[in-house]
């Protein structure tokens, strides 16, 4: 069957151990066709702990390497202090 065939409960059973961009997934959709509150419920609930998708830490390993870099730049091109 299809996603909007499933329960409440098979949907929060897929969810649980699910990456956060699923979840969000997840909640995005059911807040914009579905809403089921259990399922936002859920959601809300599993979202902070979720583990983050290899996508997601490659894109938050890149942003660090990024603000690593210009705060490297910055000290570079600071002046010196008066003294």
């Amino acid at each position: 069957p299809g996603y909007d065939a499933l329960t409440t409960e098979q949907i929060a059973q897929t969810l649980a151990g699910a990456e956060a961009e699923t979840v969000k997934a997840v909640r995005d959709y059911e807040r914009k066709f579905q809403r089921r509150q259990p399922v936002l419920d859920e959601a809300a609930r599993l979202l902070p702990t979720a583990p983050a998708s290899a996508a997601e830490e490659h894109a938050h390993d890149e942003k660090a390497a990024l603000l690593r870099e210009g705060y490297a730049d910055r000290e570079r091109s600071a002046p010196d202090p008066p003294g």
